[in-house]
């Protein structure tokens, strides 16, 4: 879960392509945890775009890999190209 780099350097990039978590870019408390009632959330989408990115794909591949009925049960690398084929097709 660690990298040294960013992976992608626009916002643009990050919309439409999978965003892994870099350590030295979290600042949450509640990373991986997004909820679309939490005012944070919405605060961090807004100020820290990079990190909602990551946070909210973390999020998505995190319940990927979960057993049903709670998930899907995939492995992490299905995981992770299933986000990216979603992204990249929106």
């Amino acid at each position: 879960m660690d990298e040294k780099e960013a992976q992608w350097e626009t916002l643009e990039q990050c919309a439409n392509n999978y965003c892994k978590p870099i350590l030295k870019y979290i600042s949450c408390e509640k990373f991986g945890e997004t909820d679309g009632m939490d005012g944070s959330c919405h605060w961090c989408m807004e100020m820290t775009p990079y990190q909602w990115y990551m946070c909210s794909d973390y999020a998505r591949v995190t319940r990927l890999l979960k057993k049903p009925p709670f998930g899907r049960g995939y492995p992490i690398e299905r995981a992770i190209e299933f986000v990216q084929t979603c992204k990249s097709n929106q």
